[in-house]
């Protein structure tokens, strides 16, 4: 929760949010110890970003002189912050 102490603020930025991570907003306003009604709740998702980690139990096997046959699991979803779309290898 974070409090805005200017009565005529009509926008607010939250900073430091989590990745690809849901949200529910509501807007209260007050005066002194009287909390007035609460607004209606929205649900915002941030955008997703780079993964914070990269793939995990890389392994590489020649299977001729001309083939490398690679293989890898994807990081943890916590540290994917997203859809994957690929690979550069």
């Amino acid at each position: 929760m974070e409090t805005v102490t200017t009565g005529s603020s009509t926008k607010y930025m939250l900073r430091n949010l989590e990745k690809y991570t849901w949200y529910e907003i509501r807007i209260q306003p007050y005066y002194m110890n009287i909390e007035g009604q609460e607004s209606n709740t929205v649900r915002v998702m941030t955008f997703d970003d780079r993964p914070d980690k990269p793939p995990t139990h890389i392994q590489a096997a020649l299977l001729d002189n001309t083939t490398l046959h690679l293989s890898w699991k994807p990081p943890s979803r916590e540290a994917q912050n997203g859809q994957l779309t690929g690979y550069k290898v």
